[in-house]
């Protein structure tokens, strides 16, 4: 019995540590608690009397707000020679340029260009193809157009489809 009662008492005096524990850890919280709380007052002493002046004057500012995308893309379609566009054929580039030109000035006009997408046509085997020919028509076409496309972001993709020289652009322009 002997071994039975001196277990009991290392159960009770663990328990009574782990509980005397708790209460110092709550003790602590509350006491952090609420000396976070008061707010420190300081107070001139009461022989020193200060008078303090304030002047404000208004500011008046204009705030206009920073240009943004519509929300509706300007969707043109335009047909190309992509054979020419993948060879780098300067001069069937240049007449693709003044034909997206003229496909555009409508669309375009007054307006900043954000960000295109640009889906190249390609069969439905040759994914990287449609992606090469959106890329090339990025790089030398409409990175040649002009100011209105400066600073654009431009991102390449793929459409499936029957006819290989079309050219989807979907043109996200600022507001104002």
């Amino acid at each position: 019995m002997r071994g039975r009662s001196s277990d009991l008492l290392f159960g009770s005096a663990g328990w009574l540590f782990a509980d005397l524990m708790l209460a110092l850890v709550v003790m602590v919280f509350l006491a952090a608690a609420t000396s976070a709380r008061k707010e420190p007052t300081s107070q001139p002493p009461p022989s020193a009397v200060t008078t303090t002046t304030t002047t404000t004057t208004p500011v008046t500012t204009t705030s206009t707000r920073p240009p943004g995308l519509l929300p509706d893309p300007v969707k043109v379609d335009v047909y190309v020679d992509t054979e020419a566009l993948l060879r780098n054929d300067r001069g069937a580039i240049d007449g693709m340029l003044q034909n997206v030109r003229g496909t555009l000035a409508g669309p375009l006009a007054g307006r900043r260009v954000g960000v295109v997408l640009t889906f190249g046509s390609a069969s439905g085997a040759d994914i990287q193809r449609g992606i090469r020919v959106a890329g090339q028509f990025n790089d030398q076409v409409l990175r040649a157009y002009g100011d209105q496309f400066a600073g654009a972001a431009y991102r390449s993709y793929f459409q499936g489809g029957g006819d290989l020289s079309k050219i989807t652009l979907e043109i996200f322009v600022f507001d104002h």
